[in-house]
């Protein structure tokens, strides 16, 4: 679920606000999710490079925060993705009033 003021700007892209509902969907009660690029690009039905773009431009407005995980051994795991809203309510992005 997505606050209305996220479903009703006219700024976002329908892909974004896509993504946004699928990771969403994975958050947990943290607003934290990590799913795999290719689980989010199979759930929208685009490539994984236009994924990423979509990814990359929900970061640069501060929808998602996004850190690089890794394992015991130094190997990258999957982004963490943080939701910068709640499904309840929205919280403002930096840089936004």
């Amino acid at each position: 679920m997505l606050p209305n003021h996220i479903v009703r700007d006219p700024s976002l892209k329908l892909a974004e606000k896509g993504a946004l509902l699928v990771l969403s969907g994975y958050a947990d009660k943290d607003n934290q999710a990590w799913p795999a690029t290719g689980t989010i690009a199979q759930a929208l039905g685009v490539s994984e490079r236009q994924a990423r773009r979509i990814l990359n431009a929900l970061s640069e407005r501060g929808y998602v925060q996004r850190d690089e995980r890794h394992g015991p051994k130094g190997e990258r795991l999957t982004t963490l993705y943080t939701l910068r809203f709640d499904r309840w309510g929205f919280v403002r992005p930096p840089g936004h009033q």
